[in-house]
């Protein structure tokens, strides 16, 4: 079955980041991370998205802000 307005196109995304200090799990974790969107279908087919990101025992939070000027936050609360 084929849709004609549905997207048929591969997408790829990436990330790196690094800690810049050891932190226990009763301490809020720092990363700082680039991530990197491939979209070939897409007028703009690269998009680089600089991030911050945030642990605290079972709270994750992260924000950044892509060269397409979108701005990208997350939060994630494990119980």
């Amino acid at each position: 079955m084929v849709a004609d307005h549905v997207e048929q196109s591969a997408w790829e995304r990436g990330r790196v980041g690094f800690a810049p200090y050891l932190a226990n799990y009763d301490d809020v974790n720092t990363w700082f991370m680039l991530q990197v969107d491939n979209h070939p279908a897409k007028n703009q087919t690269l998009v680089i998205t600089p991030l911050v990101r945030f642990f605290y025992k079972t709270t994750l939070v992260e924000a950044g802000y892509s060269s397409n000027h979108h701005v990208m936050a997350n939060w994630i609360l494990q119980f």
